[in-house]
């Protein structure tokens, strides 16, 4: 899977969808959402490389809502 895919995912995905996800080398990820008036979303894998960040966002992804703002997938 890409970048841009796994982006898209983590911005519509269920908990359920949002967990399964790897980076595109197969590497787990931590997720970080910030909430707030200035929304955003740190992606990384877990080897720290690269760091993804998207700024701005709309509204809060609906897996906020069972993971809170930061988890990592396996």
């Amino acid at each position: 899977m890409e970048w841009n895919e796994i982006k898209s995912r983590l911005l519509t995905g269920s908990a359920e969808d949002v967990l399964r996800l790897k980076s595109p080398e197969g590497e787990p990820l931590v997720v970080v959402f910030t909430p707030g008036d200035k929304r955003s979303l740190n992606i990384r894998s877990k080897k720290g490389w690269p760091r993804i960040a998207m700024d701005g966002l709309e509204s809060d992804p609906p897996w906020v809502a069972q993971l809170g703002p930061r988890f990592e997938t396996q």
